[in-house]
């Protein structure tokens, strides 16, 4: 049986405090929140420039085990 995942491509917008997320969320708590509702993030995060390791290891942690990156089978994780 396939496995469906849902999101959306990005979780950082001001914009979803009230639909998304509750009033008064910080910032550095939309990640969290973001993953108790979706199971994969879609981010165009090297449009703007490469990623510091350290920015990628602090988003594994904090978007939790059960929020997924997309895998593609035709290239090298």
């Amino acid at each position: 049986m396939a496995k469906i995942m849902v999101g959306t491509c990005g979780f950082f917008y001001d914009d979803w405090i009230g639909p998304v997320y509750p009033q008064g969320t910080k910032r550095r708590d939309y990640l969290p929140l973001y993953a108790e509702q979706f199971n994969t993030v879609e981010l165009n995060y090297t449009h703007y420039g490469m990623p510091k390791p350290e920015n990628l290891a602090n988003m594994l942690v904090t978007g939790g085990p059960d929020l997924c990156r997309k895998n593609y089978p035709d290239r090298d994780p």
